[in-house]
């Protein structure tokens, strides 16, 4: 759920729900516009939030914190 925006980066389905993935991926492949923006914007926010450079920012302001508090 943190990396996918149902409708803005993809589609999201309930866990273990086939039918619900087979209707995901058949509106996929019937919008292939639409699933390669998806996929653009996908790519886009996987590297402002989860890029290594914006983690390890994170772990440091949390270390540090910590160590202000210790």
């Amino acid at each position: 759920r943190e990396a996918v925006v149902d409708g803005e980066t993809g589609i999201l389905v309930p866990p273990r729900s086939p039918a619900r993935l087979a209707e995901g991926l058949s509106h996929a492949m019937r919008h292939l516009l639409e699933s390669r923006r998806n996929a653009l914007r996908a790519r886009e926010r996987a590297e402002r939030i989860f890029s290594s450079p914006v983690i390890v920012d994170a772990y440091e302001s949390a270390i540090r914190s910590l160590a202000a508090h210790a």
